[in-house]
């Protein structure tokens, strides 16, 4: 099987390209860092070439765990050839790219995207002059208007089978001499590592920190590279590294100034004029505060309330006529309760505020297909610094509204390792979309606007998430957050098959929990309240030994206000997956409403720390498991103790003062 690796720069179209070359469905996004790991599929019609869609990166030289991602498959793996996909407006900064993959020897072909863009502009390009300057296939597509997919993937095939790589040598005077003394210098160590000489000896005089500890250099080939760097450094007047890359990028400028023509187009006018308001220094947080209100407003205002109330009558609805369908044929009335309690309503609890989740994807998806939320990241920088982040770690925290694991693994992202945990440990006290139908119940049965009550509520997280952070910040975490660098995409109208996309991935990955996670915990929860430990059948589920085991844990919670085994219980497998918390007491109550829950408190207090408990509690087992994966078992288990510890003082803290105000 041929092996072919997609490669370009972040947000050049590169999974949008990957999707319409594999008929996959991975996740696209008008933002830079969505793909944080490699993917690997079939090309659509050639079931002997396999694509791997690898993560964006500005250079091969490693700051962050997803360029390490795309190196070492590079290096290590070694794809047939390489497909290298360049944004057309900014093909400079691809190019840089592209002469380093040249220079790992591999056999490439460059795809130029968005050419339609390029040419609506009033720009141009020639494929032909880039194609005789760098030595390899350049063809210009659109991965949007699907123009140029067909011939990009026969040469791509051809250059695997061909097997043949560009030998383009872009170095001049100081630069070129040093290259070819230390390429010849470390040959046989760098092809005995696995690495071409001209990529080894490019990136050792770059300061290639973990090339230098991979290749094992000797004391002789480490002063020969010293000698080298101070050699290029006096002859340009500047360090080796900014030598080099200000060598490359002067190749780079006069290929670019031969076949490439650009024009302002007005679409580029406009987006200045809107950058200096939505990202202005005293206009850009209030609107962006403002823009969130109105996507709080529109989902969890009358449109959402009222399209989820439409659903929840359907369970009902459902759940009736099963029951009379049950009565009718005389079935054995434990299974008949197994099914309308355990499936129908435990399931039905969590199914009914999939319309809510719906919009919230919805606008969210508007909003970073358009480039605003590259524009949030950019803005919210400055406050993000003040509590130890930058404007690096606004993409995980932004993923956490939807699902924690994704924004863990996004993580990978933040540059530095310090800020990199420290954003994971941030990350639960983003409210995820698991959470939403259980503080949307309770807005709805303890409050009279359930939106603004939602909107506090997410708020609230946050700014415990802001406190913690301060705190962390002057003690686990002192040392200073890297610098934030970050371009900011063109804003483009969003596209309708990205949203629908995007859409059916979550409602998708929201059902198949339901149907799985939520399911085996519904039946759990109803075998264990109906049953006590002998297995015998119970008269009342405060016999069970469910009971039993909530019970004995509920003193845990006395000084949170409530004491009923079932809210224990609910917290309990809400471990599992959060939405399972209200699974779980639609089964113990026999009904999902806000009212039957209402009942299990003895106070408003009561249940406003019991909302707070769940809102801040550690997030679900998968979430747990990713943050392991990421980081260590030691880091995963310090977050749980520390998630848990600040949830319980923060859940007392609201029921005592109610309990002084009331």
């Amino acid at each position: 099987m041929l092996r072919l690796a997609l490669i370009g720069n972040p947000n050049s179209g590169k999974t949008t390209l990957f999707n319409l070359l594999t008929g996959s469905r991975a996740r696209v996004g008008n933002f830079p860092g969505v793909t944080v790991e490699k993917t690997s599929r079939a090309l659509r019609g050639r079931p002997d070439v396999e694509l791997t869609d690898l993560p964006g990166v500005y250079s091969l030289s490693p700051y962050t765990a997803e360029e390490l991602v795309t190196r070492d498959f590079l290096m290590d793996e070694r794809p047939d050839a390489v497909i290298n996909i360049i944004d057309c407006t900014a093909a400079e900064r691809g190019l840089y790219l592209t002469l380093q993959l040249l220079s790992l020897g591999l056999p490439t072909v460059v795809a130029f995207n968005m050419a339609d863009e390029l040419r609506a502009g009033g720009g141009r390009i020639d494929t032909g002059v880039f194609s005789k300057a760098l030595g390899v296939r350049c063809i210009a597509v659109s991965a949007l208007q699907r123009t140029g997919i067909r011939a990009l993937t026969d040469a791509a095939v051809r250059a695997a089978r061909e097997g043949s790589a560009s030998a383009l040598f872009p170095y001049t005077g100081a630069c070129a001499f040093a290259v070819r003394e230390l390429r010849g210098a470390v040959a046989s160590i760098s092809e005995a590592a696995g690495v071409p000489s001209l990529f080894a000896a490019r990136k050792l005089l770059e300061g290639d920190a973990p090339l230098e500890t991979r290749l094992h250099l000797t004391a002789a080939q480490r002063a020969l590279l010293e000698r080298r760097r101070a050699d290029v450094a006096q002859a340009v007047g500047c360090d080796c590294e900014s030598a080099m890359i200000d060598n490359v990028y002067r190749f780079i400028t006069t290929l670019c100034q031969t076949a490439l023509q650009r024009a302002a187009s007005p679409a580029v006018k406009l987006s200045l004029r809107a950058d200096r308001l939505l990202t202005g220094r005293w206009t850009g947080l209030p609107i962006f505060a403002a823009v969130m209100a109105l996507v709080f407003y529109l989902t969890f205002g009358p449109l959402g309330r009222g399209l989820s109330e439409l659903a929840g009558r359907g369970v009902d609805w459902l759940a009736q006529l099963l029951e009379t369908l049950l009565c009718d044929i005389n079935v054995n009335s434990v299974l008949r309760a197994l099914v309308i309690d355990g499936l129908v309503r435990g399931v039905g609890s969590v199914v009914s505020f999939l319309p809510t989740i719906a919009i919230l994807f919805t606008l969210l998806s508007m909003l970073e297909d358009s480039g605003y939320m590259a524009r949030a990241a950019f803005i919210t920088d400055r406050a993000l610094s003040r509590i130890g982040l930058s404007g690096s770690s606004f993409a995980p925290l932004l993923l956490g509204f939807g699902c924690t694991v994704p924004a863990v693994m996004a993580a990978r992202t933040v540059p530095d390792a310090r800020s990199r945990r420290l954003t994971v440990l941030l990350l639960p006290f983003v409210s995820c979309s698991a959470k939403l139908p259980v503080l949307a119940l309770f807005a709805a049965a303890f409050f009279r606007r359930p939106a603004l009550a939602l909107f506090f509520l997410y708020t609230a997280s946050i700014a415990v998430g802001i406190l913690a952070a301060l705190v962390l910040k002057k003690t686990l975490f002192r040392a200073a957050a890297s610098p934030f660098v970050m371009e900011l995409p063109p804003y483009r109208l969003p596209a309708l098959r990205t949203t629908v996309q995007y859409i059916r991935q979550r409602i998708g990955d929201f059902v198949r929990k339901a149907f799985s996670v939520i399911l085996f915990a519904s039946l759990v929860v109803w075998f264990l309240q109906t049953f006590d430990f002998r297995l015998r059948l119970v008269a009342s589920p405060a016999d069970s030994m469910l009971a039993d085991i909530g019970g004995a844990l509920s003193v845990l919670f006395y000084p949170l206000g409530w004491r009923d085994w079932r809210l224990t219980a609910a917290l309990i497998t809400g471990l599992t997956a959060k939405e399972a918390v209200l699974s779980t007491l639609a089964v113990l109550t026999g009904a999902e409403t806000g009212v039957a829950v209402s009942a299990l408190f003895p106070s408003v207090p009561a249940a406003a720390a019991f909302c707070v408990f769940v809102l801040l509690y550690p997030p679900c087992a998968a979430a747990m498991a990713a943050v392991r994966r990421e980081t260590s078992g030691r880091f995963a288990l310090g977050l749980f103790a520390f998630q848990t510890a600040v949830a319980y003082l923060c859940a007392m803290l609201v029921f005592r003062v109610g309990l002084w105000l009331s």
